[in-house]
Order: C-alpha cells, then sequence, then structure tokens
C-alpha cells in the first residue's frame, strides 16, 4: 500500500513538473510523457483538481497560479473555505476567539452562529470582511503592513494582555520537528502571543502546509488541541500529530 501511494504521489508530481514546463497539456500529451494510460491521468488530474493545484478545460490541464501579494485564485480557496466552517462549529456562545492574519482563520467570521462573539485579530481586512458587522471586532493595533496586518509590539500586548476563549490561526507549515512556522518574521511574536494567552488552540491548515516548515517557528505541535486539514494531508504526518495528543480533524473534499 505504502509503495502504492508513493507511486501515485510520485507520478503525480511529475505531472506538476510537466505543467509548470509546458503551462498546458492535453491528458493524451501527458499519458505519453509519464508513460501510463490516459485513464490513469484522468483519474490523477481529476484528483489535482480537487486539491486546487490544476484546472482542466475540455480536456486540456494547466497549472492554477496563484497571486501571492493581492491572494486572488488561490487554489486552496475551496478548501480553505471547508476548514473555516468546521473550526467555526467549536466555537461556543458568547466565545472571546482570537485569530491571525490567516486568511483560512478569517474566513471563520463568514460561519459563526452568536451575535455575541467577540474577535480579536491583527488582521486589517476584517473591516471589509463580509459579517464582520455582526460581531464584536478588536483590532490589535500596531503598525500597518502594505497587506493590512498589524505587527509590532502593540500589537504583540494586546494579545498578551488577554486570555482567549479560543485562539483559531492558520500558518504556513506545520511538523513534529519544527512546530508551527510562519515566514514573515514581522508577525511571529504576534503569533506566539495568540499561541500563549489562549485557553484552546485551532490551527487551520490544508494539505500544502502539513509535514513542511517556513523560516520562523511559533509554537509547538504540543500547543495544539485541534488540526483541522483536509483529506489530502498526508497520514505519515497526521499519524506523528496524533501521537503528541492532538485532535485531528480531516475535511472531506
Amino acid at each position: 500500500m505504502k509503495n502504492s501511494l508513493e507511486t501515485i504521489n510520485s507520478r503525480r508530481d511529475k505531472i506538476l513538473e510537466l505543467l509548470h514546463q509546458h503551462e498546458a497539456l492535453t491528458i493524451d500529451e501527458l499519458s505519453e510523457q509519464t508513460q501510463v494510460s490516459a485513464m490513469t491521468i484522468r483519474r490523477d488530474c481529476k484528483q489535482l483538481v480537487a486539491m486546487g493545484e490544476v484546472e482542466q478545460k475540455r480536456g486540456v490541464i494547466s497549472i492554477v497560479h496563484r497571486n501571492v501579494k493581492t491572494n486572488l485564485s488561490d487554489p486552496h480557496d475551496k478548501i480553505k473555505e471547508a476548514l473555516a466552517k468546521a473550526a467555526a462549529d467549536h466555537v461556543k456562545d458568547s466565545h472571546f476567539i482570537s485569530i491571525n492574519s490567516s486568511t483560512t482563520a478569517l474566513k471563520v467570521l463568514k460561519y459563526l452562529h452568536d451575535p455575541r462573539t467577540i474577535v480579536q485579530t491583527n488582521n486589517a481586512n476584517v473591516v471589509n470582511f463580509p459579517n464582520a458587522d455582526l460581531y464584536s471586532i478588536i483590532l490589535c493595533g500596531g503598525e500597518l503592513t502594505p497587506e493590512h496586518i498589524l505587527v509590532g509590539q502593540v500589537a504583540t500586548n494586546s494579545f498578551s494582555n488577554v486570555q482567549a476563549d479560543l485562539a483559531i490561526i492558520g500558518c504556513a507549515g506545520l511538523n513534529i520537528n519544527d512546530g508551527i512556522t510562519t515566514p514573515i518574521f514581522h508577525e511571529a511574536d504576534v503569533n506566539r502571543a495568540i499561541i500563549k494567552h489562549c485557553q484552546r488552540l485551532i490551527v487551520v491548515a490544508d494539505y500544502s502546509k502539513i509535514g513542511n516548515t517556513s523560516n520562523f517557528k511559533i509554537g509547538e505541535i504540543d500547543d495544539i488541541d485541534i488540526l483541522i486539514t483536509d483529506t489530502f494531508a498526508p497520514d505519515e504526518e497526521l499519524n506523528k500529530i496524533l501521537r503528541h495528543g492532538v485532535e485531528v480533524v480531516q475535511i472531506p473534499m
């Protein structure tokens, strides 16, 4: 089973490599270059479409490109919506919750039920977010980045002076050796304060974050109460996380 899974993953990696090289290829072209049947390629591409990695139009397969600065055309947006909806189910009535700059964490606001919920965040994009006016929103203050994220000592102190019922955060990487990581130095201290000053911590992370790592550590695996991810996340990594006592919730896609 393990060898079979490795073969499938290796083949799908090869498909993505070819598409990065050629921008777009037909099913038959991919079949020829990978030397497997068109039926197998079609099945692999169907899975890659569900994962948000490629798109298919009239038999032509192409890579989904993401605009990192504006976060437009996020290939994982459908997955993030599902993770956010699942995370919202853990927010109890009148909860005080902290969320970080994560786009997935911010989406949780779309699925909250109790107007008495209080949300503290360093993500100033919340101001224009749908449903934000239904809840009490506290912006932490601090230095505003071009991405409309609040950072610096003022932001860190703001989270350090509260004890949230629940924190919901996203991350760039999550594995046993490196813990919870982010690529953004200026946000690292704020994230550490959020993690330290909450009664329960939920991490929302799609499959692309599981087993990976980034530049700055913000927390340990043991800090996490619940990890919400999708069914594309690698089982080997999830089993390691489970052994640390983390509740792992996988959302089918």
